[in-house]
């Protein structure tokens, strides 16, 4: 019974990582990457599987995609960010 409580808290942390507008990486199909926003997020519920609700940035489509599919985009260093002049 412990390991299935650990187990729900790892998908407790996977929804509390995404926030809606935030920039994520979408695996689609089989391995590309696409980058998106976060539009919606929906819990489980009756016939309704958990996920996530993106506009990718490529063409501004929507789609539901799975929570497995979705990472956040890695942050960058102010360092490395282009200087506008």
């Amino acid at each position: 019974a412990a390991a299935e409580v650990e187990e729900e808290e790892e998908d407790d942390d996977d929804d509390a990582e995404l926030e809606e507008n935030e920039a994520v990486v979408v695996q689609w199909g089989k391995g590309k990457l696409w980058s998106a926003v976060v539009c919606a997020l929906r819990r489980e519920g009756p016939r309704q599987p958990r996920g996530v609700k993106v506009q990718f940035d490529a063409d501004h489509a929507h789609a539901w995609v799975a929570r497995s599919a979705v990472r956040p985009m890695e942050l960058v260093e102010a360092a490395d960010l282009p200087v506008w002049r």
